[in-house]
């Protein structure tokens, strides 16, 4: 090999600012690219869980909804049986 083809060589392999510039923005835009798609699988996994925590406190507030409804009727049943049995031991 002759000595100009080894200098043209060696220039060829020389790392430029602006290959490094280039190499550096498709680096960029990978990670842009496998974040996006991993911050996409993060707020599908949120959405299901927000889904199934809003689905458990309306049921519960339901729930809770009921139970009150029981107990008033409990409370005033328990106030006309006190009434019909003072009533009787008059």
């Amino acid at each position: 090999m002759g000595e100009k083809q080894r200098q043209r060589t060696a220039k060829e392999r020389l790392v430029t600012e602006g290959y490094l510039d280039i190499r550096l923005d498709d680096l960029k835009k990978e990670i842009r690219e496998e974040v996006r798609g991993e911050t996409v699988k993060i707020l599908h996994a949120v959405d299901a869980v927000m889904t199934k925590f809003d689905r458990t406190e309306k049921e519960e507030a339901a729930h809770t909804g009921l139970h009150h409804g029981i107990t008033d009727s409990i409370h005033k049943h328990d106030r006309r049986i006190g009434r019909l049995e003072s009533a009787i031991k008059i």
